[in-house]
């Protein structure tokens, strides 16, 4: 596998690393806000969904949220630890987080109960665009993560 040198090709692979643990953590605060508001709006809350239960909905969508600040912080606390374990926990979090994010957003859209796109077409366009975006910079995310533990273990080999 080709490891990575820098992150974003203008900083060390500590200093991205510790740049996604932050962004991560920082993003996951602003989609809980995100939802949070979307519920509370009158527009949204009046909506009848396809889903059985509204709160099993929204806890659904707010799971994968509070488990990226839990990645985030895994990362930032291996960045100053050089603890395996905490890497391996981030690479498995944020992947098992990819999948079920896409298959959640697959779902609850063919559903019609999610709630972000039954707003309006652009909510919808918006949406998927996110999901896109979200998905490729976690992938990234994570090779850039092993690329520094990599590293670190050169580093220790010698």
């Amino acid at each position: 596998m080709c490891y990575a040198k820098s992150c974003c090709y203008c900083l060390s692979l500590r200093s991205g690393c510790i740049a996604i643990s932050l962004y991560s953590i920082f993003c996951s605060v602003l989609n809980i806000d995100f939802i949070i508001l979307i519920l509370t709006d009158y527009k949204v809350a009046r909506i009848k969904y396809l889903f059985p239960v509204n709160d099993l909905n929204v806890m659904l969508q707010l799971l994968p949220e509070f488990l990226m600040i839990i990645a985030g912080i895994l990362l930032f606390i291996y960045t100053l630890a050089h603890i395996a374990a905490l890497l391996l926990l981030y690479v498995i979090l944020a992947s098992s987080l990819c999948l079920y994010v896409l298959a959640f957003s697959i779902v609850s859209t063919t559903m019609g109960s999610n709630m972000i796109v039954n707003e309006s077409k652009m909510h919808l366009i918006a949406y998927w665009m996110y999901m896109a975006f979200s998905l490729v910079s976690m992938v990234y995310f994570m090779y850039i993560a092993v690329s520094y533990y990599k590293y670190n273990l050169d580093l220790s080999r010698s």
